[in-house]
Parts: C-alpha cells; structure tokens; sequence
C-alpha cells in the first residue's frame, strides 16, 4: 500500500504538480465538509436533548410551586382550626375557674359549711 501512494505521489509530483494540490484541496475539502455536517448534527441533537431536560426541569419547577401554593393553602386551614381552639380553650378555663370558685363558696353544701364553721 505504501509502496502504491509512493509510487502515486512520485508520478503527480513529476508529472502533474497542479493535479496533486487539486486532489488534496478536494480531500482537504471534503474531509471539512463532512467534519462541518458531523458537527452540525451533534450540535442538533444537543439542542434536542438539551430541550427535552429544560422541559422536565420545567415540569419539576411547576410541581414545587405547586407544593408551596398547596402548603400556603394548609396553614391558613390549620391557623383557622388553631384560633378556634384557642377561644375554646380561653372559654374552658374561664367556665373550669367559675366552677372551681363555686365549688369552694358554695353555702349549701354540709361539708363546705362544717369547714367554714357555720
């Protein structure tokens, strides 16, 4: 093989000098135009691929703004039940320390008047 490219490059060289440089403009060229087409369609697939992972991370950012609207939506609930509770609680307190004060000053009852001496 090497002895036929030799045999090749001797021949263009003595004979055609202006045919060897117009073959290796022609493979120069082509090899550039085939690198130039490789590259165009590497570019176009990572353009692809790249928007297929936008759209996901997309999807995904949608999906926690949701959860946060959704959580939002959940501590007003739980802030509603949690003032309700309270008045509740403020309520049985006030009734539990009327009670407890009625108990203690009731007159009526034999124990509490044996207690207070009458």
């Amino acid at each position: 093989m090497e002895a036929a490219l030799q045999a090749m490059g001797a021949y263009f060289t003595s004979q055609q000098p202006t045919a060897l440089v117009t073959i290796l403009a022609l493979l120069f060229g082509a090899s550039w135009l085939h690198d130039r087409h490789k590259q165009a369609k590497l570019i176009e697939t990572y353009r692809v691929d790249m928007q297929k992972v936008l759209e996901k991370y997309g999807e995904h950012v949608n999906q926690l703004a949701s959860y946060y609207e959704r959580n939002v939506d959940l501590v007003k609930s739980w802030q509603t039940i949690a003032e309700g509770f309270q008045s509740t609680v403020v309520l049985n307190t006030q009734k539990l320390t009327e009670l407890c004060k009625a108990v203690e000053d009731n007159q009526y009852c034999p124990v509490v008047k044996q207690k207070s001496g009458k």
